[in-house]
């Protein structure tokens, strides 16, 4: 949940026990002051100029979705930040590795660390006093941006990826536009357990039985593609569930290389196709591995590859729907589904050199723009699902009328 305001929410789906983390970035020479509760966890700041802090608290059975807590400053702050819910962190390691980080250029940077175990999730968070826009780095996901106003907020984003085995992490650089400021804050979360658990950010807006955690569907990682070449996305590891799309020139066709199924597609004759395909990974699967695809001719493709982890490949999909059109709402249409706390996964294809943005709901995974005669648009987004039934149609929106084609399925949690 983002905000611009001293008032931070607890997002849809934390259940007691969660890790909240709440972050803001303001203007430096002001305090932040974080309610009773809260720890300060980190803190970056370039003098005079812009700050990043980071705060925790272990949710509990007051934390429901919508509660709300209020920070302090010292003065006007510019303030802009948000709070990320994660479940199965290791609260006893907080954080497994951490560096802070400050300067004035267009690359704001996560600096290098060290972690001591394997299988964290990695969680940057930047604060922006510049008026050039701003790209996370491309293999992070996006866990909540505001961006930069003059005299009203300063830019705040937040991304996460997951690691491998423990040790060096490399430094991970966004690009603005424009020269500015900046300051960074990056650490790692331990899963509990043993080596191999999957904390992740909360996907579920299921709530709980008295005795149970509902299982969830994590969000692994995604490379997109204008070439024929999809790409493993980073943190992946045997069992993960691979989904590869590509946006694609209707009347051509689009062939998978060995290994892959395809799973659903779409088209509007003449103009967009969207096809899906899936695998379950292997150990051959190591993040940086390539897949090359074949078309019947000029494809103009765009599209991404994704992971998730904890998948119930036994059903899949558990429900999806199919849909054309030619206008400035490229929707994915309603369909049901059969089980509980599903993760719903829409793709757009899109014929049309308007502009396009996602429905709010979902989490981007990987968007394409479209390029006259060099690429079609291609979007992918996500949101968690509660209980199974009827799921509403969602739209995104163009700028200008065009051709498009879409897909959405839901892909059910392994386990009870």
């Amino acid at each position: 949940m983002t905000t611009t305001s001293k008032v931070q929410t607890v997002p849809a789906g934390v259940v007691t026990g969660d890790l909240l983390l709440a972050h803001y970035s303001y203007y430096a020479p002001i305090t932040a002051t974080a309610p009773s509760g809260w720890t300060q966890l980190q803190s970056a700041t370039l003098s005079g100029s812009v700050a990043e802090t980071v705060w925790y608290r272990v949710a509990s059975g007051g934390d429901t979705p919508g509660t709300t807590y209020t920070w302090s400053f010292s003065g006007t702050a510019y303030q802009a930040g948000g709070m990320l819910a994660y479940r199965g962190v290791d609260i006893s390691v907080l954080p497994d590795g951490y560096c802070d980080n400050k300067g004035t250029n267009t690359t704001p940077t996560l600096c290098s660390f060290s972690n001591a175990n394997s299988n964290d999730i990695y969680v940057g968070f930047f604060a922006l006093d510049a008026a050039g826009g701003f790209g996370l780095p491309g293999d992070l996901s996006n866990r909540g941006s505001v961006a930069f106003a003059s005299y009203v907020n300063l830019g705040s984003a937040a991304g996460d990826k997951r690691l491998g085995a423990a040790g060096t992490i490399a430094a991970d650089s966004g690009a603005l536009s424009g020269s500015g400021a900046w300051a960074t804050v990056v650490l790692a979360l331990k899963p509990q357990g043993g080596p191999t658990p999957t904390p992740t950010p909360q996907t579920s807006t299921a709530t709980p039985g008295p005795t149970a955690t509902p299982v969830v569907v994590s969000f692994i990682g995604s490379k997109t593609t204008t070439s024929k070449v999809q790409t493993v996305p980073a943190g992946v590891i045997a069992g993960d569930l691979l989904l590869a799309h590509y946006s694609y020139y209707a009347p051509i066709t689009a062939t998978a290389p060995s290994g892959w199924t395809q799973l659903r597609s779409a088209s509007l004759s003449g103009s967009a196709a969207e096809t899906v395909w899936y695998r379950v990974a292997t150990g051959g699967d190591t993040p940086g591995t390539t897949y090359t695809w074949s078309f019947g001719g000029t494809a103009y493709q765009a599209g991404a590859m994704l992971a998730y982890r904890g998948v119930d490949t036994t059903v899949l999909p558990d429900g999806f729907c199919d849909n054309s059109g030619t206008s400035t709402t490229p929707t994915l249409c309603t369909f049901s589904d059969a089980n509980s706390n599903d993760t719903y996964v829409g793709f757009f294809s899109l014929n049309s050199t308007g502009t396009f943005a996602l429905p709010g709901d979902l989490s981007n995974r990987g968007t394409v723009a479209f390029a006259s005669y060099v690429n079609l648009g291609s979007a992918v987004g996500e949101k968690p699902l509660g209980a199974a039934g009827a799921i509403a149609a969602d739209s995104g929106a163009l700028s200008g009328s065009g051709g498009w084609a879409t897909v959405v399925l839901a892909l059910k949690p392994s386990g009870p």
